[in-house]
């Protein structure tokens, strides 16, 4: 009986962190791992990146503080929506105040509305959040099952189990990396946003943080002038080819 329950909440735990990273994913927000490896006080986790603009978070327009509070909201709902849709009794009220802290900053944003407006904009972003959860729960059940198997997977490893493929290596590529960068897109090698995922994936090898700060700054200019590249010639950013290389 103990080994039975005890599947039944790593089950239940996957489809959480699955629920996370799936909507990391759709939402282009990068993570490092996602593991059911219980810690201190959890039983799973995504490890993201941490932004080091937030610092700047009071200065910025309404506008972008409410986008990035929704994103990080949704991505937080994400958890207990998938495994309330997997297992609707396995839901515990504790799990949902801990993915609210782990967003102290987008949730305090939201807490500052008018009670109306705040109950009407969390049943919004509730309702956002099913929608994106039940359109890829194959995703969200494919990364659950993968979880179950290894424990812990990378950004890279999701990438691959929802797009079928891993992410394009286009590291190799050094001289006219933009243009080499264009036909592959042009010859439906690579799709748009597998270049950009591809790009923004790619490490930066430094020996001083001089020489790192330099490097990291090339890499933006080379991804703004794809961008600029793709809507040049009629592409969106975007975009996604998902037939690309059906088997």
């Amino acid at each position: 009986m103990g080994q039975k329950n005890s599947r039944k909440k790593l089950e239940t735990t996957a489809y959480h962190e699955a629920g996370h990273a799936v909507a990391s994913f759709y939402l282009q927000k990068r993570f490092r791992y996602v593991t059911i490896i219980p810690g201190d006080g959890y039983a799973g986790a995504v490890y993201r990146y941490s932004p080091k603009f937030i610092k700047y978070f009071e200065g910025w327009s309404f506008e972008r503080q409410r986008n990035f509070a929704e994103i990080q909201i949704i991505i937080s709902l994400g958890g207990t929506i998938a495994q309330r849709k997997f297992k609707p009794q396995s839901i515990r009220r504790y799990q949902t105040f801990f993915d609210e802290e782990d967003e102290g900053l987008s949730f305090s944003f939201i807490s500052s509305f008018e009670a109306k407006e705040r109950e009407a904009y969390w049943k919004w972003l509730g309702i956002k959040t099913e929608n994106l959860i039940e359109s890829h729960w194959k995703d969200v059940k494919a990364v659950a099952e993968a979880l179950l198997k290894r424990e812990t997977l990378t950004y890279e490893d999701v990438y691959e189990i929802i797009r079928g493929y891993p992410i394009p290596e286009i590291a190799s590529l050094q001289e006219n990396r933009i243009e080499q960068i264009m036909k592959m897109i042009k010859s439906r090698e690579i799709s748009p946003q597998e270049a950009i995922d591809a790009m923004e994936a790619q490490p930066v090898e430094a020996n001083s943080k001089k020489e790192e700060k330099w490097k990291l700054q090339i890499k933006r200019e080379d991804i703004k002038e794809l961008k600029k590249k793709l809507k040049k010639e009629g592409f969106t950013c975007k975009e996604v080819w998902h037939d690309t290389r059906l088997v």
